[in-house]
């Protein structure tokens, strides 16, 4: 019983650690783009 439950403690340790350190990509862009236009409202 014992082994069974460290067994997944060390499991779920292992796959916490690999989700959290994954590359990823690239990061996600937060600059939106610039327009100079002037906002209409569609009515």
């Amino acid at each position: 019983m014992k082994k069974i439950l460290f067994v997944t403690l060390a499991l779920a340790i292992v796959g916490g650690i690999l989700a959290g350190c994954s590359g990823g990509g690239e990061a996600p862009k937060t600059d939106a783009p610039k327009t100079d236009a002037p906002k209409t409202d569609a009515k």
